[in-house]
């Protein structure tokens, strides 16, 4: 083993997924160029091959969006990059609206098909890694 390649501990225990990066779209899409995104696929693309090549079994590896990011960003040239390199599209999904109050608890009904039949590159899985409403706010 390279002394650059640190011991990794075996996957056989039940892990399936390493996720490069968390909700990538909130800082990737502030930069209008797409430059940001562009460089951070090329990195994501190292990444998912180095994975693969150290891992028994093989693991998935994916970059995680924030549902409402990947809605609005789905066509940016970027995130179309990482959705192809990834092995399955991990998402944050908390149905807030955008003052931060929960919607409706009949929206998961829509966003969920949605989710599934319009966000995902054909063959890919969808990986909800957090999800759910907040539990509570004090104003203290």
């Amino acid at each position: 083993a390279s002394p650059l390649t640190p011991p990794l501990p075996s996957f056989s225990a039940g892990a399936f997924h390493i996720g490069v990066g968390n909700e990538v779209d909130v800082l990737l899409g502030q930069d209008s160029t797409g430059a940001t995104g562009q460089a951070f696929s090329r990195f994501t693309s190292f990444a998912k091959d180095y994975i693969m090549n150290i891992t028994t079994p093989k693991m998935s590896v994916g970059v995680t969006f924030t549902y409402s990011g990947l809605r609005e960003q789905a066509q940016e040239p970027w995130v179309v990059s990482l959705l192809s390199i990834s092995s399955n599209t991990p998402l944050t999904y908390y149905p807030l609206s955008g003052n931060y109050t929960v919607e409706d608890p009949t929206v998961p009904l829509l966003d969920l098909p949605f989710m599934l039949q319009s966000l995902l590159p054909p063959g890919a899985c969808l990986a909800l890694q957090e999800y759910g409403y907040p539990s509570g706010y004090s104003d203290r």
